[in-house]
């Protein structure tokens, strides 16, 4: 069991990194300095909230982040929530959303998406 959370941990780990890649916040690239790339359990990350030890929440909202949102973001597997609201976020929502059925909550308010709503979000039956 110890095996199968840990190779989660690092699978989340290198999507995470991957999605935040591609946000900067005051002109550095933030994943330097955050948890994520360090050797600390997943639920210890800032701006990740856990649940029984998967991980459920996602919050950059506020955060004065620019960039776009990777298509990455597709392959998490149990977040609920992913707050993006706030940031200075531009181009356009991924298709790669859609694959998220577990979100309830997805906030994108106040940010510079441009383009269309992906009709996969439809599919989300949850939010």
């Amino acid at each position: 069991l110890f095996e199968k959370l840990v190779q989660v941990c690092l699978e989340e780990r290198t999507i995470l990194a991957d999605i935040l890649a591609k946000l900067q916040l005051n002109e550095n690239n933030w994943v330097e300095d955050d948890t994520i790339l360090q050797n600390e359990p997943c639920c210890n990350w800032n701006h990740i909230k856990c649940e029984d030890g998967k991980m459920k929440e996602i919050d950059l909202a506020s955060m004065g982040l620019f960039g776009t949102i990777s298509p990455s973001i597709g392959k998490l597997t149990n977040p609920e929530i992913l707050q993006l609201r706030n940031t200075q976020i531009g181009g356009e929502i991924p298709q790669e959303i859609g694959a998220l059925s577990m979100l309830r909550e997805l906030v994108l308010a106040h940010n510079r998406i441009q383009g269309t709503i992906p009709n996969n979000i439809g599919n989300l039956t949850k939010l």
